[in-house]
């Protein structure tokens, strides 16, 4: 059910439904023995906090100012600040999919989202077709006795 998605490799994977993003952590769970699968809005909040409150300054989110121009474009998903645990870009550049309320949310703001309220707490509900600014980070499931 899933395929090969175009474009560059580096960036983060947009243009794909909610159920494709679905379906590619159902294909990963079979082909490793791992479960992924999308986070709850709660995870993902408190992976892209990690402890902190701080947010990476050079996110990509909307600015112009005093010369400094951002979020004209996708920048690749290795590009800014890791947090404190280690996730880099989930604030801003591509807004990333969680599960909430039994339906979707887009969570952390996108290159299309202003500066000051592009964080971790920016969230709106997805109606889960694809667009060009939602995509997904998965959660990797260990299990308790690990």
């Amino acid at each position: 059910r899933c395929s090969t998605v175009a474009g560059d490799g580096n960036l983060p994977v947009t243009q794909i439904s909610l159920t494709q993003a679905q379906n590619y952590a159902e294909w990963l769970s079979k082909k490793t023995g791992k479960n992924y699968r999308l986070p709850s809005r709660a995870e993902w909040i408190y992976a892209a906090r990690a402890g902190s409150e701080q947010t990476d300054p050079n996110r990509n989110c909307t600015l112009n100012s005093r010369g400094i121009q951002k979020g004209e474009s996708l920048v690749s998903a290795t590009v800014g600040g890791a947090n404190r645990w280690g996730l880099v870009n989930h604030i801003g550049n591509a807004r990333e999919w969680a599960m909430a309320g039994g339906g979707a949310a887009a969570l952390g703001g996108s290159r299309e989202t202003a500066m000051d309220v592009c964080n971790a707490n920016n969230a709106s509900p997805h109606d889960g077709k694809a667009d060009a600014i939602t995509g997904f980070r998965l959660v990797r499931e260990i299990p308790a006795d690990n």
